[in-house]
């Protein structure tokens, strides 16, 4: 990633090749991320104080992409593990208090059966609906949202 500072010189950071030290006087490259000698590079006080200040705000995005991802994993985890739970006290529940067994035992049996058809009849029309407003967009004037493709014309 290249950051231009306002100073007007340009920072490269490579994943760990670019590292501030709060404490020291220059910016250290790492030769094993590809920068040849592995010297370090004297930089004035300003660019160094920006550099470190880029390094706070990449560690901060960074941090707070993380944290998003990790509501959105809480959440579709929190949504599986209801399931389940659902599933399986209502086998339990069907067996024991109704007497079914195999499949029948299972709570709502028929709308599960029926799920993949309608996640892919979902899907089919959120893709329809998706093309018809894109060609609306383009100006190619589009047509209902269930309508799908028109035929071709025969000449």
């Amino acid at each position: 990633m290249r950051i231009r500072s306002t100073a007007g010189c340009y920072v490269d950071f490579w994943q760990g090749a670019a590292r501030h030290d709060a404490g020291a006087k220059n910016v250290e490259m790492s030769a094993a991320r590809g920068i040849p000698g592995g010297a370090p590079l004297s930089v004035s006080g300003s660019v160094r104080q920006e550099v470190g200040d880029f390094e706070a705000l990449i560690r901060a995005k960074q941090e707070e992409a993380s944290s998003a991802f990790g509501y959105f994993v809480a959440l579709v985890s929190l949504c599986l593990l209801v399931l389940v739970c659902y599933l399986v006290a209502g086998t339990v529940y069907n067996f024991h208090f109704n007497g079914l067994t195999g499949s029948a035992a299972v709570p709502h049996i028929e709308f599960w059966k029926e799920c993949p058809a309608l996640v892919e009849d979902g899907a089919r029309y959120v893709w329809k609906s998706a093309n018809s407003l894109a060609g609306k967009a383009a100006g190619q004037g589009g047509g209902s949202a269930g309508g799908g493709a028109k035929p071709p014309i025969k000449g």
